[in-house]
C-alpha cells in the first residue's frame, strides 16, 4: 500500500474509437510535503486485470522550490510468490528517472519496459520519490494511462 492514497472509485473510462478497444485510466489528486520525502509513494491510478499500456500523461504541479525533486511510476506488484498471478513490484516500469515535478509539467514518455505489460490483475499505479525534495511544496498531479484490457 502506498503512503499516500489517492485513488478515486470511478476509474476505467472507455475511449471512443474503432471499436471500442481503447482504455483511458485517469485520476487527479494531491501530494503533501510529507510524501516528497525518499522513497515516499502515492497511489495514482489503478488498472484492472489485463490491462495493457500504450500511453501516459502525467502532470505534475511544481514541489520542490528547489532542484531536487525525481520520481518514478510503476505497480506496486499483486500477490505473493506462491500466488499463480504473483507480479513482483516494479517502481519504474512505467516512467524512470523523471524530474519534472522539479518545475511542474507533464510527462509523456512511457518506458519501454511498460509498453503493452499486460497486468495479471488489479493493480495500484505508484509514484515513488527517488530524490527527495529540497525545499518540498505541496501540489497536485493529474493523471492518464491510456491501454488496452485483455
Amino acid at each position: 500500500m502506498a503512503d499516500n492514497e489517492q485513488i478515486p472509485a470511478n476509474w476505467v473510462t472507455p475511449c471512443h474509437g474503432w471499436r471500442h478497444s481503447c482504455y483511458a485510466v485517469t485520476n487527479t489528486g494531491s501530494i503533501g510535503t510529507a510524501n516528497l520525502a525518499l522513497n515516499k509513494t502515492t497511489s495514482i491510478l489503478r488498472v484492472p486485470k489485463g490491462f495493457q499500456p500504450t500511453d501516459i500523461r502525467i502532470d505534475l504541479t511544481d514541489m520542490d522550490s528547489d532542484t531536487a525533486l525525481v520520481v518514478t511510476v510503476g505497480d506496486a506488484g499483486y500477490g505473493v510468490a506462491s500466488d499463480p498471478l504473483y507480479q513482483a513490484a516494479d517502481y519504474d516500469r512505467l516512467v524512470t528517472v523523471n524530474t519534472t515535478g522539479q518545475t511542474g509539467g507533464s510527462i509523456t514518455a512511457l518506458a519501454s519496459t511498460g509498453f503493452l505489460y499486460k497486468y495479471p490483475a488489479e493493480t495500484d499505479i505508484i509514484l515513488t520519490v527517488t530524490t527527495a525534495a529540497g525545499t518540498p511544496v505541496a501540489g497536485t498531479f493529474k493523471a492518464a494511462l491510456f491501454g488496452k484490457i485483455e
